[in-house]
């Protein structure tokens, strides 16, 4: 892995914007890989869209900004990022970084396959980053119910934490998969799974 775009879909995120810069300045600072980051405002009502504009004025490498003025979804806002980005490898993540940026790190050290795609787990027994309780409620009773509807496809049932925001995807068919893609919702994570399977790409 030489190159990474990071995509960030926004909605109303002000609060956690400084956070969120900081770690991404540090993570930086960090890292030999050739950084893009793409910052989605998904019609946001606060101030997000002035802090990521200031945000990109200040920041000291590659950045690039969607901006829109109705909310239309994760899945959507995701999708406009990732046909934008323009790296080897793209990864697609959360606002409240609830997993660190540092663990693509240890994912590079890997041997990455551009047929494969990476689900990050916060569920996994090994997992270094665990989930709020709550959040493991909700995921429980999310994944039994995708587990109902969804028995018959074997990657959906044996991925654990399909809702992670954290997914790495290889740029050679990353733009195709999400130009696939019409789910504009939290539900475009299943599409992409039932996608890949469809195209023979190994989540």
């Amino acid at each position: 892995m030489k190159s990474l775009s990071i995509i960030l879909p926004l909605w109303n995120e002000s609060q956690a914007l400084p956070r969120l810069f900081s770690k991404i300045q540090k993570f930086k600072d960090k890292t030999s890989l050739k950084l893009e980051i793409i910052l989605i405002n998904d019609g946001s009502t606060d101030t997000t869209k002035q802090l990521i504009y200031k945000f990109k004025d200040n920041f000291n490498g590659k950045c690039k900004i969607i901006s829109y003025n109705s909310n239309r979804g994760k899945g959507y806002a995701l999708r406009k990022g990732v046909l934008l980005s323009s790296s080897d490898w793209v990864l697609t993540t959360d606002a409240d970084l609830s997993v660190s940026l540092t663990e693509i790190l240890k994912w590079s050290k890997k041997i990455l396959k551009p047929t494969e795609i990476y689900f990050a787990s916060r569920l996994l027994k090994t997992s270094s980053t665990q989930a709020k309780t709550s959040r493991k409620i909700i995921g429980y009773i999310f994944r039994v119910i995708v587990k109902i509807l969804f028995f018959k496809h074997g990657s959906i049932s044996r991925i654990k934490d399909t809702q992670c925001g954290f997914k790495l995807f290889n740029q050679k068919y990353v733009n195709f998969l999400f130009s696939q893609s019409v789910e504009k919702g939290f539900l475009q994570d299943l599409e992409i799974i039932l996608l890949a399977d469809a195209y023979k790409l190994r989540v």
